[in-house]
């Protein structure tokens, strides 16, 4: 009977049958949208619109979950949050352009309890396309400032509708002779939004006092362009230095803290925050004036500004920090009343303050506006010049520029078997990293000690110091596994890059021992994201 049993399993084996039951693998049978997607590109960009789509998987148990994302700005982005996905589920999800020359693209995610994928499917929505050609609708000059003896710094805002799925958006300089320059800025991709603003560097132009400017909306498959605009940007170049007989440069002018000739005006004699020499500025008809004044320029984020302000027969002055509106057909300057800290109110008619920039003021300038009420019940208006915000490099090797500077602190490091955990000393903030793939989303928490009684198997390690606290009160945060090593400290670089226009394209980069990791916020969160990257 035994040898019969034996014969019995040999011949299933040779048949590629099992020999007893085993648990089948769950797959994707469908995974698509409901219905036909109406959505152009300029509607996509805004995320404005949703689509309904349904998927169905088998074979799935608790031993599984499901994982849906979004492909934007080279990335994955989590869709799905903390909300569990069903097996066979329809669910309403934000129609997100993926910024480059592809479809709207979404991918269904199956993983094990190790992270590993199982199976994955993906689907793609069409844009679709009018008859109308597109069409530059905004061009024109936020701001200009020099940037060296070269080039100037300019801050564009543009707006270009009925987008095309194959074209992009292109910024040159026209020089006198007819040649083309490029001035656009190196950036990681290729794709420029619709509507927004940005900084081009075009060139000084010898014997003239004028720059011209052009952008144009092009098909990227055969350079044909749709719509092309320029403008003229007033900019003279800097006088040549003074030489002596034998070749040196005189000593310059004194200069104040602010980097301007005594006395407080620039050197062309305008002042540095666009009023008068003196500081006067007039209100929005012209009939007075008042002193207003903001310094130092171009403003450093990360210090408070000094803003000075004397109005007569003011009974009330309200300041107002102003942002740049590009998301409309007639781009304006507004006061930003949704940003924490843009309006103060209840000033003396005379003062001064220490200002700090609010953290979420997005664009890359900005101006002041002081609203007055005289003893008769009048209401006045008083605009400072646009202040552009001072740019730093990044920490690390890359074209990217932030108004954020570099900072540092003590931090520690250490990694689990699906996912790691870093530690900032400064804010005693505990980064939860999940997924080995360098592509998950990633929580906060305030670090904590505790002892961890229960023993790792051999080779692995405990979580150490101010995660040990983290990984012990939350489960979800148990999901790592045990770390795979001890925690290192090491010191950290951390930068914030807000995206000037977008805040679901804010990134936050941190140093750890190996690398450096880009962090992708969800809108007006700073405590948790979509998605996370090792980039170095």
């Amino acid at each position: 009977m035994r040898n019969s049993l034996v014969f019995i399993i040999i011949i299933l084996s040779l048949l590629g049958l099992p020999a007893h039951a085993q648990e089948r693998p769950p797959a994707i049978l469908t995974f698509e949208a409901t219905e036909d997607v109406i959505v152009t590109v300029n509607e996509a960009e805004q995320r404005s619109l949703t689509a309904t789509l349904r998927w169905e998987v088998i074979n799935f148990s608790e031993d599984y979950e499901l994982a849906l994302h979004a492909y934007a700005v080279n990335d994955w982005l989590a869709l799905h949050e903390d909300i569990p996905l069903r097996a066979e589920e329809i669910r309403s999800v934000p129609l997100i352009h993926p910024l480059n020359f592809g479809p709207i693209t979404y991918r269904l995610r199956v993983l094990n309890a190790s992270g590993t994928v199982v199976d994955e499917r993906f689907t793609h929505i069409d844009f679709t396309v009018g008859d109308e050609q597109p069409a530059i609708a905004i061009f024109e000059v936020i701001d200009t400032s020099p940037y060296d003896e070269f080039r100037i710094n300019a801050e564009l805002a543009w707006q270009v509708d009925n987008r095309l799925p194959h074209t992009n958006i292109e910024f040159d300089q026209i020089l006198p002779n007819g040649q083309i320059q490029p001035i656009e800025l190196p950036r990681l991709s290729l794709w420029v939004a619709s509507a927004g603003n940005g900084r081009v560097r075009p060139y000084y132009v010898v014997d003239n006092d004028t720059i011209q400017v052009r952008i144009q909306v092009v098909d990227v498959r055969d350079d044909t362009v749709y719509d092309s605009r320029e403008i003229t940007i007033p900019a003279a170049p800097p006088p040549v230095p003074p030489t002596r007989s034998d070749g040196s440069t005189p000593t310059p002018t004194p200069t104040d803290s602010d980097g301007q000739p005594d006395g407080g005006a620039s050197s062309d004699g305008s002042p540095p925050d666009g009023g008068s020499r003196d500081g006067r500025v007039p209100n929005q008809d012209g009939s007075r004036f008042g002193m207003f004044t903001i310094s130092p320029q171009p403003i450093d984020r990360s210090q408070p500004v000094t803003i000075s302000w004397d109005i007569d027969d003011a009974t009330q002055v309200t300041l107002q920090a102003m942002h740049y509106i590009i998301k409309t057909s007639q781009p304006y300057w507004t006061p930003a009343a949704q940003v924490a800290g843009a309006i103060i109110a209840g000033l003396e008619a005379e003062g001064q303050i220490q200002y700090t920039i609010p953290l979420f003021f997005r664009q890359g300038s900005i101006r002041f506006r002081l609203e007055t009420v005289d003893s008769v019940g009048n209401i006045d208006t008083f605009d400072s010049g646009i202040i552009s915000f001072q740019t730093f490099p990044m920490f690390f090797t890359s074209s990217l520029i932030s108004t954020f500077p570099p900072e540092t602190s003590e931090a520690s490091y250490q990694e689990f078997e699906n996912g790691l955990m870093i530690w900032r000393g400064d804010t005693n903030t505990v980064f939860v990293l999940g997924e080995s793939e360098m592509h998950g989303f990633w929580n906060s928490f305030t670090g904590s000690t505790v002892v961890i009684e229960e023993n790792p198997p051999e080779a692995l390690f405990k979580p150490e110091g101010p995660f040990s606290g983290v990984w012990h009160n939350n489960a979800n945060v148990q999901g790592l596994g045990w770390a795979t090593g001890p925690s290192q400290s090491y010191p950290m670089q951390w930068q914030w890059s807000p995206h000037p226009v977008y805040s679901m394209f804010d990134a936050t980069f941190i140093s750890i021992p190996n690398g450096v990791i880009r962090f992708v916020y969800l809108a007006g969160v700073v405590e948790s994201g979509p998605a996370w990257s090792l980039i170095q």
